[in-house]
């Protein structure tokens, strides 16, 4: 949703044309990404899942090598406001119902859980968000040659992730962030 507010204000109607945007349930097509993560759970494997890209036509974008980067920040922009949101809660909680442990620790998890999509995203590994926000950064030819390695992406991530780079990277940058918003908030929490 975030992509597609971003998309609007670079007058790139391309996911709206395409009906990827709805906030209707029913309009959804149930695929393979929905039963793979089922099949995980069910055969107790690691989860395995993946979000519907959000189509962007660079063609309608105003300029598109910024507007790339903006729609492709906005993601993890919006994980990160949720972050925000989260810790400010989070502190205000602690701050003045220090009791509410079961409504703390959902805050921890939604802290947990989109500051880990959000570094993720980040990546600079070709499909994800990164890639496009290192690719403004980079001369023309470079960025043509290193966005080609889009098509290959998804199966350099599942390489990355599985091989276990991708923990070396985001675990550290993760832990240091987490124990500067567990310092700010002032908490202990059970289990964390």
């Amino acid at each position: 949703l975030t992509e597609k507010i971003m998309q609007n204000f670079a007058d790139n109607a391309a996911a709206m044309q395409l009906s990827h945007i709805y906030f209707y349930r029913r309009r959804y097509k149930r695929g393979i990404r929905n039963v793979i993560p089922l099949f995980c759970l069910a055969m107790h494997w690691p989860l395995i899942g993946w979000a519907k890209p959000v189509p962007v036509n660079p063609y309608n974008l105003n300029n598109m090598r910024n507007d790339m980067a903006k729609v492709a920040f906005a993601g993890p922009a919006a994980n990160l406001m949720l972050v925000l949101l989260s810790v400010l809660a989070l502190k205000a909680f602690v701050m003045f119902a220090p009791g509410s442990a079961l409504i703390m620790q959902v805050l921890v998890y939604a802290i947990l859980i989109n500051l880990l999509l959000a570094l993720f995203n980040l990546m600079p590994v070709p499909p994800l968000d990164g890639s496009k926000i290192v690719a403004r950064f980079l001369p023309n030819e470079t960025a043509n040659k290193y966005m080609r390695f889009e098509r290959y992406g998804m199966l350099l991530v599942i390489i990355l992730v599985m091989s276990g780079a991708f923990s070396k990277i985001i675990v550290p940058v993760f832990y240091f962030i987490f124990n500067l918003i567990l310092s700010f908030v002032g908490g202990s929490f059970n289990g964390f």
